[in-house]
């Protein structure tokens, strides 16, 4: 089991491409950690097994967490704002869940309007868990694209600048007990 933890300390970049960026492994715990100012926050790619608790990623270029190709990953209680997209679980992230995290203002970075800042996106992507996360103040609250079986509840999305959750050839997924409100 490898750990990362960095007890508070804050990790800056220059927009190099990940702050911490996780590729072909298995049983990793990321905790404690700040990243700032990336391309993206933290990638996860091809790997399984992947804890990511308590951590702040915002203002980064791109994104905030990435995941691709990633299953039966837990991210639980982070911070991710500031980011032009927040989390994203791209290309067969299968079987991860998505817990207490807080999804605000990622859209907009250093005055520049992202079309695609969602909050949460899971694309080509199933059986995703998303539970009691707070998404505000995104473009999208939720973007499900190609995404089947994903199970979305107890969330709390609102003030988000279009849909709170955006279904797109999405099919048998579960949306129930989420608090909507004040997405245009």
């Amino acid at each position: 089991v490898g750990i990362l933890d960095t007890m508070h300390s804050i990790r800056y970049g220059k927009g190099s491409y990940s702050g911490i960026h996780i590729n072909r492994r298995n049983n990793v715990q990321v905790k404690n950690c700040n990243v700032v100012g990336f391309n993206r926050g933290i990638t996860i790619e091809q790997s399984s097994q992947v804890t990511v608790r308590a951590s702040t990623m915002e203002r980064n270029n791109d994104i905030g967490m990435y995941l691709r190709g990633s299953s039966l990953n837990t991210l639980i209680g982070n911070t991710v704002r500031g980011n032009q997209q927040g989390i994203i679980l791209d290309s067969a992230s299968d079987r991860n869940t998505l817990e207490e995290n807080t999804v605000t203002d990622n859209f907009v970075v250093d005055g520049q309007v992202n079309m695609f800042g969602n909050g949460i996106t899971v694309k080509s992507s199933l059986g995703n868990t998303l539970r009691a996360n707070s998404i505000k103040n995104n473009l999208f609250g939720i973007y499900l694209r190609l995404a089947n079986s994903n199970v979305v509840e107890d969330n709390t999305v609102e003030g988000n600048q279009r849909h709170g959750i955006d279904l797109v050839l999405a099919d048998s997924n579960t949306i129930e007990s989420n608090t909507i409100r004040g997405n245009d």
